[in-house]
């Protein structure tokens, strides 16, 4: 979910992505299990990827949401909002 709801703020490389995820939500996640779910995504049509040159260092591959990744963060936000109502009333 974390995953999608950033990128769906603004595309990220994967490093970046980890750190925003690590500092926003405390949760860590290390570099492969990161690019594992990124694979799962893209194969899935959620996210794609493109290659930036920089002017200094080595190329990043940027990730982003799509549209199919847009409307399976939304699905996934109302099981979660239901799912928290549904501990909240216990």
């Amino acid at each position: 979910y974390v995953i999608l709801k950033e990128l769906s703020i603004k595309e990220q490389y994967g490093y970046y992505l980890i750190k925003i995820i690590e500092f926003k939500y405390e949760l860590f996640i290390s570099e492969s299990a990161l690019y594992s779910i990124i694979s799962r995504f893209k194969k899935q049509g959620l996210v794609l990827e493109r290659w930036v040159i920089n002017h200094v260092g080595l190329p990043r591959k940027y990730l982003d949401i799509t549209p199919q990744g847009r409307l399976t963060l939304n699905n996934m936000k109302i099981i979660l909002h239901a799912h928290l109502k549904m501990l909240g009333d216990l």
